[in-house]
């Protein structure tokens, strides 16, 4: 240790070289299978160099990997460094070909964290070439090899064509580049230049107009194994058969059930439609339910704008099986970096202290902490809102700025376990037919229930045993005096 800065100093396995690795310039750390003939093999790579380092158990290799993982971690959330949501460890030999008149060449190919490495073989330490992720302008299939190659197209124009051993292979390297792109943006060189405007219709919501019934919302609950719910554009085009329709008209709530909807998507949209006429409308809002074919009143069809001549199926069929993806963001005053790309998640990505985007297929919320004090993370939020809606092939988004602790019933069916959320199982249950069944009538006697009792009495113990009594004191046990046995 000296001063602030914590070194540790290491052994290559090629040679008797020591190297001081400074832990807060360490980008990832992982265990590896590149060298077969050796056991408890663990890496460490920075922003130069990958190291292979050999413990002496595996035991001991899982402590290595756990604490400086821990180190990382905690550097990352001190330094505001814009690292991907986790880090991202792939190792693949790769045939490799820069341009139209280079050859192709075998390399061994790792990304860490935000670097991508390239080495001559597995065994070598030093790489001929570093990449940083933040240099990449997008990640596609190789028109080269389009059955085993992907390309990176890099910001000096220079396209490199990258062909693996098998098509899955390929295609987890492209979602992983993808992701990690996405999650080391550098907010500078956004800044640079004028943020374009979205070129995606983006729909913004005005919670206040919403109360009052000005500005109208189409919330969609679809699926039976998985639930999914999300925002649709307002239009007699978005209704479907198999689907849950909450229309919010402001202080009227029309729930339109889908003739082919299934009752656990039906139960889901009752109890969103009663949270919200609860928690955002103060009770006064009352619950209209409609069914397909059986509507009532025009009232319903005047809000949707208009009604259809046809209600279509699904879009995608598939729907029901796929989970909602939801990503968090974390903005500070230059960078943002991706916390969670998946299903939905916990609450707990939500910290007080900072400025959030969650966001969706349909919907980018901007969520920001009542702790949060960083003015520039508030003031960039907006610019990072159009830059994602921006990254992904949308027909529409929806966006919002939320303030904590003024979340919307919408906004917490991202998460799984905001309070008053209804857990919907889908177990099977034994179904038993519509007649209660007819409990046997016994006979009493009356008799026996005057009939004397002769259990005889057992003590537990002689009574001979030493007593010994204890209290609770400050939330600690302690021995009670014997002078005060009453």
């Amino acid at each position: 240790m000296e001063g602030k800065q914590l070194h540790i100093t290491i052994p290559s396995l090629l040679s008797n070289t020591e190297y001081h690795v400074h832990l807060d310039r360490i980008a990832a750390v992982a265990s590896t299978n590149a060298f077969p003939e050796v056991t408890n093999v663990f890496q460490i790579a920075t922003t130069d160099f990958i190291y292979s380092l050999k413990a002496e158990s595996d035991q001991e290799r899982k402590e290595w990997i756990q604490n400086l993982e821990l180190i990382i971690q905690q550097s990352k959330s001190n330094a505001e460094i814009p690292f991907a949501a986790e880090t991202k460890v792939l190792q693949h030999y790769a045939e490799v070909k820069a341009g139209l008149l280079s050859f192709w060449s075998r390399q061994f190919i790792c990304l860490y964290g935000i670097q991508l490495f390239y080495f001559k073989s597995h065994d070598v330490n030093i790489p001929t070439k570093r990449i940083s992720v933040s240099d990449f302008v997008s990640v596609d299939i190789s028109d080269k090899e389009p059955g085993l190659a992907f390309q990176l197209t890099l910001k000096d124009g220079t396209i490199l064509h990258h062909k693996l051993e098998s098509a899955p292979v390929r295609d987890m390297w492209l979602s992983t580049l993808n992701k990690t792109r996405l999650g080391s943006i550098n907010l500078l060189s956004l800044m640079d230049s004028k943020v374009e405007d979205s070129k995606v219709p983006m729909i913004e919501i005005d919670y206040s107009d919403v109360k009052v019934g000005k500005q109208k919302l189409l919330i969609k609950i679809t699926g039976r194994r998985i639930i999914r719910v999300q925002l649709v554009p307002v239009s007699p085009s978005s209704l479907s058969s198999e689907s849950v329709f909450i229309l919010d008209a402001g202080q009227t709530l029309y729930q339109w059930n889908g003739a082919k909807a299934n009752r656990i998507a039906k139960a889901k949209g009752l109890d969103i439609s009663n949270r919200i006429r609860l928690k955002e409308r103060g009770g006064k809002a009352k619950v209209v339910l409609q069914e397909e074919g059986k509507e009532f009143g025009e009232e319903f069809w005047k809000d949707l704008g208009g009604k259809p001549t046809k209600i279509e199926l699904l879009e995608n069929p598939n729907e029901d099986g796929i989970p909602l993806n939801v990503s968090i963001y974390r903005i500070s005053e230059d960078s943002i970096y991706m916390i969670h790309d998946g299903t939905i998640c916990s609450k707990d990505k939500l910290d007080s202290r900072y400025c959030k985007i969650v966001e969706t297929e349909a919907e980018i919320y901007i969520w920001q902490g009542k702790e949060c004090s960083s003015s520039a993370a508030k003031t960039n939020a907006s610019k990072w809102l159009k830059h994602l809606a921006n990254q992904k092939k949308r027909k529409f988004v929806y966006t919002a700025k939320i303030v904590e602790n003024t979340e919307t019933v919408l906004f917490k069916e991202k998460f799984t376990d905001y309070p008053s959320i209804l857990p919907i199982s889908t177990a099977k249950v034994e179904l038993k037919g519509n007649i209660a069944d007819t409990l046997k009538q016994e006979t009493i006697d009356v008799m026996q229930m005057h009939a004397k009792n002769n259990i005889k009495e057992t003590l537990i113990d002689d009574g001979k045993g030493k007593i010994q009594i204890w209290r609770v004191k400050d939330f600690e046990k302690e021995l009670f005096p014997r002078e005060l046995f009453g």
